[in-house]
């Protein structure tokens, strides 16, 4: 999927003007003094099963129909549009740090972007441009893929320093080849279903998923996961004015690795999701970020409903922060 050249590089003012100094390079993130009470760690609020769950089923934002809560199954390429170049690079350094540090990995030079960061002076109207010339690649399909024309109509309107976008695919848990068709895929379709001997295949006219030949005792889902596809973050450097770049990279690298809630309400977490409201700042990556990540994408995948991942996410989180109190 490839945004409109065009678009990308809109940019009304001068949009980085505004935004603060440039971090160096990110590395692991780092740990306020904790404090240790009833052999829990607290971070501004007391880490526990029911704190963290609320906080996963706040923040992660699947699609209604999701597989599983989608994570990168392949390499992470980051692309930043309307910056200098020596901004641009430091802040690349500092998502890509976060990124890394999680776990992920991170394709190479050449690889074509599949998280797209978009500086602009004007966010709404660059989202409006955005939605208006490249829906389909928003939107490539009407299934549990993204968070629909409502979602669409928020990420285009509303009035925040960072929005992004998030496409995710079912894919094939053991070949991580997707699941559901695309514009183009009918011939595909029919070509492999002759290929399986298939004859008469349903949906090859209507845009069904490309056929998958399942052998023996399938899981709960057939075995099928969500996969992030693509993230497009649009930054408006007023709305952003007096952030600095560190804070800015380490915000866009947890929405990046993740589905995140645009609307989620966070304020009593210890979380980077508050850099831009009232709630007490965090202005990095915070333990309670990174343990809810490195969860995600160190748990196992749960076929049978997303809320037992949730759940084993929570535990997780629970873990991370007191090892020797929970085994």
């Amino acid at each position: 999927m490839k945004l409109s050249a065009a678009l990308v590089l809109l940019a009304l003012a001068s949009p980085s003007a505004a935004i603060g100094q440039t971090p160096p390079p990110g590395a692991a993130p780092q740990e306020a003094a904790p404090t240790a009470v009833e052999d829990v760690v607290v971070e501004g609020v007391r880490r526990t099963r029911e704190t963290s769950f609320a906080f996963v089923r706040a923040v992660s934002a699947p699609p209604f129909g999701s597989y599983t809560m989608a994570v990168w199954t392949g390499p992470l390429c980051l692309s930043i549009d309307n910056l200098p170049a020596e901004q641009a690079a430091a802040l690349t350094d500092r998502i890509l740090g976060r990124v890394e540090y999680i776990g992920v990995t991170v394709g190479d030079a050449n690889c074509t972007p599949n998280v797209r960061v978009i500086f602009t002076a004007d966010g709404a109207a660059t989202a409006r441009d955005l939605v208006a010339h490249n829906r389909r690649d928003l939107r490539p399909t009407s299934a549990a893929t993204q968070l629909g024309r409502a979602g669409l109509t928020r990420f285009a309107e509303s009035e925040r320093p960072v929005r992004w976008w998030t496409v995710n695919m079912p894919v094939d848990g053991e070949t991580n080849s997707r699941v559901v068709a695309l514009a183009g895929d009918i011939g595909d379709n029919r070509g492999q279903a002759v290929q399986m001997g298939i004859r008469n295949p349903l949906k090859i006219s209507t845009g069904g998923p490309p056929w998958r030949l399942i052998l023996g005792i399938q899981p709960v889902g057939n075995g099928i996961r969500d996969s992030l596809l693509q993230t497009i973050v649009i930054v408006d450097a007023r709305l952003a004015a007096g952030v600095s770049y560190a804070s800015l990279g380490d915000y866009i690298a947890m929405v990046a690795l993740t589905q995140v809630d645009p609307e989620a309400d966070v304020s009593t977490a210890p979380t980077i999701l508050n850099l831009f409201t009232d709630s007490p700042r965090v202005t990095e990556l915070s333990q309670w970020d990174v343990d809810y990540l490195k969860a995600l994408y160190d748990a196992p995948v749960r076929f049978n409903h997303i809320r037992f991942q949730e759940e084993d996410i929570a535990r997780r989180m629970v873990q991370a922060a007191a090892p020797a109190a929970n085994p």
